[in-house]
C-alpha cells in the first residue's frame, strides 16, 4: 500500500477488499482527514494497526480490516472514533486485552466483530456505553472473566451477543433481559455456571439461546416458553437436572434443539409433536 494515499486528503471512501494486497498498513492513512470508510479486508496484510489511524477518526464511519494477518493489540487511539458506526478486525492475529475505557466514546458504534483472534483479557464494561450497538461478535479469542451485569439496560439497541470459544467464567446475568431487541445470544464453549435466569423469558424477539459446553446447573427455566421466536435451543453439555418444561412447547417456531449430555429425568414429552418445524433434536 503506497504512502502516497495521504495526499489523497479529499478521499471518503476506500476499498481494496478481495485482493491479493501485503505489507503493512501505512501510517500516513491517519492523514486522511476526510476518510469516511477504509476497508482493506481478505488480502495478506501484517504488522500492527497503525496508531496513527487515530488522527483520522473526525470523520471515520467503518473500519474492516478483517481477514488479514494483522497483529499487536488495537490501537488506542480507535477510542476517540466517536463517529465510528462498523468496526469489523475479525479473522486476524490481534493479541492484547481490550482496555476497560475503550469504548466510552463510541457512542455510535452499532457492529463490533472481533471474532477469530486471540484478544484477551476481561470483557470490558465500558461497552455499556454503546447506546447504538446492534452486534457484537467476539466469538474464538482468549476474553476471560465475567460478562458484565450493567451492558444491559446500557447497550439497550443490542441484537446479537456473541462470544463462544472464550475463557468467559461466573453466570448468566439476568439483566440481558433489559435488552428487549436481542435476537442471538452464544456463550457455547466457555466456562459459565449457575442456572439460566428466568428472566430470559421476557425477551420475546430472542431466536437463539446457545450455551453447550458450559457448567451451567438447575433446571431449565419455564419462562422460556415465552419465547415466542425462538428457534434455536442449544444447551447440551452442561449439568442441568429436572424434566424437559412443557412451557417450551409454546414456541412453536423451535427448529433445533439439543440437550444432551445433561442430567435431565423424566418422560420425553409427546408435545415435541406440537412442533412441527423442528428439524434437529437431541436428547440422548
Amino acid at each position: 500500500l503506497p504512502n502516497s494515499f495521504s495526499n489523497c486528503t479529499s478521499l471518503q471512501t476506500l476499498n481494496l477488499a478481495y485482493n491479493w494486497l501485503s505489507g503493512e498498513i501505512p501510517r500516513s492513512f491517519g492523514q486522511l482527514n476526510s476518510l469516511q470508510r477504509l476497508d482493506l479486508s481478505r488480502n495478506y496484510l501484517t504488522g500492527w494497526i497503525p496508531p496513527e489511524l487515530g488522527d483520522a477518526c473526525g470523520s471515520l464511519s467503518e473500519l474492516v480490516l478483517s481477514n488479514n494477518n494483522l497483529s499487536g493489540s488495537i490501537p488506542a487511539s480507535l477510542s476517540s472514533c466517536s463517529w465510528l458506526q462498523f468496526l469489523d478486525l475479525s479473522n486476524n492475529n490481534i493479541s492484547g486485552p481490550l482496555p476497560d475505557s475503550f469504548f466510552k466514546k463510541l457512542v455510535a458504534l452499532e457492529n463490533l466483530l472481533l471474532s477469530n483472534n486471540i484478544i484477551s483479557g476481561s470483557f470490558p464494561a465500558s461497552i455499556s456505553s454503546c447506546k447504538s450497538l446492534k452486534i457484537i461478535d467476539f466469538s474464538s479469542n482468549r476474553i476471560s472473566g465475567i460478562i458484565p451485569p450493567d451492558i444491559c439496560p446500557g447497550a439497550a439497541m443490542l441484537e446479537e451477543l456473541k462470544m463462544p470459544d472464550n475463557l468467559i467464567t461466573g453466570g448468566i446475568p439476568a439483566e440481558l433481559s433489559q435488552c428487549s431487541q436481542l435476537k442471538k445470544i452464544d456463550f457455547s464453549l466457555n466456562y459459565l455456571n449457575g442456572s439460566i435466569p428466568a428472566e430470559l423469558g421476557k425477551l420475546e424477539n430472542l431466536e437463539q439461546l446457545i450455551a453447550w459446553f458450559n457448567g451451567l446447573e438447575g433446571r431449565i427455566p419455564p419462562e422460556l416458553g415465552k419465547c415466542k421466536n425462538l428457534k434455536n435451543l442449544i444447551l447440551n453439555n452442561n449439568h442441568l437436572k429436572g424434566e424437559i418444561p412443557v412451557e417450551l412447547f409454546n414456541c412453536r417456531n423451535l427448529e433445533w434443539i439439543s440437550l444432551t449430555s445433561n442430567g435431565l429425568t423424566g418422560e420425553i414429552p409427546k408435545e415435541f409433536g406440537l412442533l412441527t418445524r423442528l428439524a434437529v433434536l437431541q436428547l440422548g
